[in-house]
């Protein structure tokens, strides 16, 4: 995936700088150059041709998602997480996919999905996140749900890190997606109270946001259903992942962030932007 034949030989110049990955591994390619031509097949098998690359792209995702939930527990892929090349894990033909993004642009584009219902069904019947923040939100509460199961409280003292070995102590009840989380800290980061500050930076970043949606989309008028991009360069990085729709919305209909001696000036700093404050 992603190779460029470097201008130098063996390779043809006019080769240089194509992409090959995309050039080869297409059905019209094979059509053209391959099909009903056995000497040709004959070729590319001893060059060790991937013939499970020839397939649409959002076949080898799901190969790839099922092999990551395989290795890893669950199907919450980080955006920069990149299916490596050397690894008997992956299917050789998903080696080298950058699955991270794949999922992000299903998750905001809809990319590969689009209005099939069927591939949205799938992605359903096998556990696709569609969301990471309300994922790590689940993560935490079945965790405390567990913790208050085993040990009777929900005070878990701020050094408790699940356990991800198996012994006398009961340690086989955690899940194995749950080895190793560091569930004190998260339990006590959930619970406290925002400073002051931290609301302050919250807004700055929803602000910064909104303002990329009316540069890109001509309004303020946010769906609820609305994420900012993981990977898009047009929004400001610190932006990423927010779910704007909900935040205009709690901001629209809960006041959330203008009550206190900021509100008057937040409230104009939305006003100009043509917040819509009631729908």
């Amino acid at each position: 995936r992603t190779s460029r034949p470097p201008t130098p030989p063996p390779y043809p110049r006019e080769l240089a700088g194509s992409n090959l990955d995309r050039a080869v591994y297409c059905l019209p390619f094979y059509r053209e150059h391959v099909a009903g031509r056995p000497e040709r097949q004959t070729e590319l098998r001893e060059l060790g041709f991937v013939w499970a690359r020839l397939q649409p792209e959002f076949n080898l995702v799901i190969e790839a998602l099922l092999a990551y939930r395989r290795v890893h527990g669950d199907m919450a892929v980080p955006v920069d997480f990149r299916v490596p090349l050397e690894t008997d894990e992956f299917p050789v033909e998903c080696r080298g996919m950058p699955l991270g993004r794949r999922c992000s642009q299903i998750r905001n584009r809809h990319d590969f999905v689009s209005s099939d219902a069927a591939k949205w069904e799938q992605l359903d019947s096998i556990g696709f996140v569609w969301s990471l923040d309300r994922r790590k939100r689940d993560k935490l509460g079945d965790a405390i749900a567990l913790y208050r199961r085993r040990y009777g409280t929900e005070k878990i003292p701020l050094a408790f890190v699940v356990p991800s070995g198996c012994g006398g102590g009961g340690e086989e009840d955690w899940p194995e997606a749950l080895h190793g989380f560091p569930l004190g800290r998260r339990a006590y980061d959930a619970r406290r109270p925002a400073s002051p500050q931290a609301r302050s930076d919250r807004f700055r970043v929803i602000l910064a946001a909104l303002e990329a949606y009316v540069r890109l989309h001509g309004d303020a008028d946010v769906p609820r259903s609305f994420v900012v991009p993981d990977d898009d360069r047009a929004w400001p990085r610190a932006c990423a992942g927010v779910p704007l729709g909900e935040r205009v919305a709690q901001i629209r209909y809960k006041d959330y962030y203008l009550k206190g001696p900021h509100g008057p000036e937040r409230r104009a700093a939305l006003a100009n932007l043509g917040f819509v404050w009631r729908r």
